[in-house]
């Protein structure tokens, strides 16, 4: 383990590029989540745990950019249409 203490903008960086490797894994986890979900067409759980990742997601969105919830819901309403 290095001994070197890392600046702030080395450990942003760290964490910057930490986060954008979490957010392609978690693309890629919920791509395997749709297949389960896809072979149980009648299973509310899969729904249920989206509901659940959406939200954790959204708390993040809204720390980071200063949204509120309602803000959050209407930009996504948008994209739906």
């Amino acid at each position: 383990m290095s001994t070197e203490k890392q600046t702030a903008a080395e450990t942003y960086t760290n964490r910057a590029q930490d986060i954008a490797a979490m957010l392609g894994w978690l693309t890629d986890e919920i791509e395997v989540h749709a297949e389960r979900a896809n072979a149980e067409p009648e299973n509310w759980g899969f729904a249920g745990e989206l509901g659940h990742v959406r939200q954790k997601v959204k708390e993040i969105l809204a720390f980071l950019s200063a949204s509120g919830d309602e803000q959050i819901e209407e930009a996504l309403a948008e994209l739906r249409m």
